[in-house]
């Protein structure tokens, strides 16, 4: 709700120009303070940390819809706040599902809060543009910090963790993550893995939009090829859930190479709507089984005092992977038409597939914890 009203807002104080730069605000803040979040989030209460930053996103969101029309600049400043605010509650609220629920359960949970993040992305858009036409900016900004702060009273009345992590009492340390990640290269490949998404994410709706407009001339092309992508991922995250541990890591890469060489496979279909759409469903298919695995397949091996710091990792792969690929992707369609960008993006990420399952074979690492793993 709140990126529409902040589109729809922007456009009608600014220019498309400042629009970029104010979702470039919301954007890289939250990337920078990612490995922060994670080790904040290994030392402290998760349950507070994650209300704290719904309320602070809260107060920010409301903040700029009354600033809207007085400071963009002010604007701004509160949607770089709200953006590193908004990285700490994901990965708090992950810490606390693993200590709520047994292991053989985390699967199946990662699985469904995808689900429920697809519905509510859904969800939120079309209450978003409803609220805009119908109330205003200023009111669909009201509604959406209104959500937040209910979400951050919620948050508040769950149990705490039965115990405080085990390098809560040496202070806050930042180091670990990486050494983590280099120590057990499972969870380093699903860093890579990532990024494979990323080069495809980052211009997805951008790419979807110009070849929705190319097919029917207006809006109703993008909407039919979203909504079947929407589909297939909401039918992926089901299945994910149901995976066998032992097929999991396998069908994550499988997955990966299929989504690849499906958008690959959209540049010389464009033209056709029924064959873009069928394809678009199987991309949505494998890539709602990616989103249902990946955080099992992250964490699994890694100890669970450093599971904050290399989530927040991941998390930073994933949103400079996506941005950059947007920058890319912009820049690419000025000299290459979209078919061609998307083969490119398509065969690109199916190489870095490649490589990350080559790394993601050797074998783990197991047995006494390095020094440097817990961040001495």
């Amino acid at each position: 709700m709140m990126q529409i009203g902040l589109t729809v807002g922007v456009l009608e104080f600014g220019s498309g120009s400042t629009l970029a730069w104010m979702l470039l605000a919301g954007t890289v803040p939250g990337l920078l303070v990612g490995p922060l979040a994670g080790a904040v989030v290994d030392h402290r209460d998760a349950r507070r940390v994650a209300s704290i930053g719904l309320a602070v996103q809260a107060a920010m969101t409301l903040s700029m819809g009354l600033f809207l029309e007085h400071s963009l600049v002010a604007v701004a400043c509160c949607h770089a706040t709200a953006s590193i605010a908004g990285r700490f509650p994901p990965i708090a609220l992950q810490r606390l599902r693993y200590a709520v629920l047994d292991e053989s359960r985390w699967t199946t949970a990662n699985a469904a809060v995808s689900r429920i993040m697809a519905l509510t992305l859904i969800l939120g858009a079309l209450l978003g543009s409803a609220g805009v036409t119908v109330l205003g900016i200023v009111p669909t900004f009201a509604a959406a910090a209104a959500m937040a702060a209910l979400a951050a009273a919620l948050v508040w009345t769950v149990p705490g963790e039965t115990a405080r992590p085990a390098a809560a009492g040496g202070g806050l340390r930042l180091g670990g993550g990486l050494a983590a990640l280099r120590r057990h290269p499972s969870a380093c490949a699903i860093v890579v893995l990532c990024t494979a998404w990323g080069l495809i994410g980052g211009g997805l709706t951008v790419l979807l939009g110009i070849l929705g407009a190319d097919l029917t001339g207006d809006g109703r092309g993008v909407g039919v090829l979203l909504a079947v992508y929407g589909a297939g991922l909401l039918l992926g995250t089901l299945g994910a859930g149901r995976l066998a541990p032992s097929m999991q890591s396998r069908a994550n890469v499988a997955s990966y190479l299929v989504q690849g060489f499906a958008w690959a496979a959209v540049a010389p279909l464009g033209a056709l709507l029924l064959p873009v759409s069928a394809v678009l469903f199987v991309m949505g298919v494998v890539g709602g089984v990616i989103i249902g695995l990946e955080v099992t397949l992250l964490l699994r091996d890694v100890p669970r005092d450093l599971h904050g710091r290399v989530l927040g990792i991941y998390l930073v792969a994933d949103g400079a992977s996506g941005q950059l690929s947007l920058a890319l992707i912009g820049a690419a369609l000025g000299i290459a038409s979209a078919p061609t960008v998307i083969a490119v993006g398509g065969l690109t990420s199916v190489v870095v597939t490649v490589l990350a399952a080559l790394v993601m074979r050797a074998p783990r690492k197991r047995g006494r914890r390095r020094p440097a793993e817990t961040g001495v």
